[in-house]
């Protein structure tokens, strides 16, 4: 009984995506084996097991239980089409289809639910304020309603084709061209009339686009982060790299990943320090407290900010390279083949 209202308490810090590390919690009086149980429909959906060296002890919790201390992937979209970009909050995942289709599934469960057709969606995909706004191969910025079904509107068309990530704030959506050297751009577009402003003109396509954050604008150039101020300005260069596969930014800094492993540096461009050192990361994510990455061979880590300490492994899929993943205060999403799975973060 002691340990069933242990394991209550856990489920109810834990619930609400809290920073405190579940290793911080105090195991004894635990049974060697516990089923754990959702609060809406008594699902049983992962086991909780004693520390035995794998994932700090932590098992299945909140997800069936792998090998080698590992999540199993809980499948929460089977049969889906490949998917070309992930986006996620506290609330909803988002996912464009490579066809056709833009989708959004509850955090707490449900089907997925689409929100609009489209045409070949091209890896821009940003929720702001209620509405989701996304790039087309077709050149086109289009948008749709984040929570109810209805028809796809026309943002604007493009000059060039729109590559990487996208940002958005209260008022304008921002993106990438890849038009080639010497005419890649970064763009905005005013929410109320679709109307393009051109931000900045680069010598190299911006293939990992645009983050917002603190009236900064980030983008990469492939080896060189760069940031202006979204009131106006020149741009001015953060670091030079030999490469860059991907970042991300918060309040704390810019986390990024290259041959090195993965690095942080603050936002002015100052205090670069190795946080993994590997030659193998790709994608990364930054939540809270922690950070994220994926590796070839279809792993996905996790280790806290701001020194890379307590590095964990969530997800091993031989049948990915670097998966393609987001997160958000409560779980990894991914896929694989068909398939959009979760693992607790």
């Amino acid at each position: 009984a002691d340990g069933q209202q242990l394991l209550m308490e856990m489920l109810v810090t834990r619930g609400d995506g809290g920073d405190a590390p579940p290793q911080d919690i105090d195991y004894d009086g635990i049974a060697d084996q516990m089923d754990v149980y959702e609060f809406d429909d008594a699902e049983i959906i992962g086991e909780l097991t004693q520390p035995d060296g794998g994932m700090n002890g932590i098992g299945g919790l909140l997800g069936t239980k792998g090998t080698d201390g590992l999540c199993e992937q809980v499948i929460v979209a089977p049969d889906e089409p490949p998917v070309s970009v992930f986006i996620s909050d506290a609330n909803n995942v988002y996912w464009a289809l490579v066809r056709d289709n833009i989708r959004r599934l509850p955090v707490d469960g449900g089907l997925p639910i689409s929100l609009g057709v489209t045409g070949l969606p091209n890896g821009g995909l940003v929720e702001s304020n209620g509405e989701v706004y996304w790039s087309t191969r077709s050149q086109r910025i289009e948008h749709a309603s984040a929570l109810a079904v209805g028809a796809v509107g026309q943002l604007l068309t493009t000059s060039c084709y729109p590559q990487g990530e996208m940002a958005a704030d209260a008022t304008h959506v921002y993106w990438g061209d890849n038009c080639g050297p010497p005419d890649a751009k970064l763009w905005r577009a005013a929410k109320s009339t679709g109307v393009p402003e051109l931000v900045a003109t680069e010598g190299a396509p911006l293939s990992l686009g645009v983050r917002l954050l603190g009236g900064y604008l980030y983008w990469a150039t492939g080896t060189t982060l760069r940031r202006r101020p979204v009131s106006g300005g020149n741009a001015t260069t953060v670091l030079a790299l030999p490469s860059l596969y991907s970042f991300e930014v918060n309040a704390d800094g810019i986390v990024f990943a290259n041959a090195a492993g993965v690095r942080r540096v603050n936002l002015d461009g100052t205090g670069e320090a190795a946080l993994v050192t590997t030659a193998e990361a790709r994608n990364v994510r930054v939540s809270g407290s922690q950070f994220f990455w994926s590796e070839s061979g279809g792993k996905i880590f996790r280790a806290e900010l701001p020194g890379g300490t307590n590095p964990i492994q969530l997800v091993q899929d031989a049948s990915a390279m670097a998966p393609n993943f987001t997160v958000n205060n409560r779980y990894v999403y991914g896929t694989t083949g068909a398939n959009v799975w979760r693992v607790p973060r």
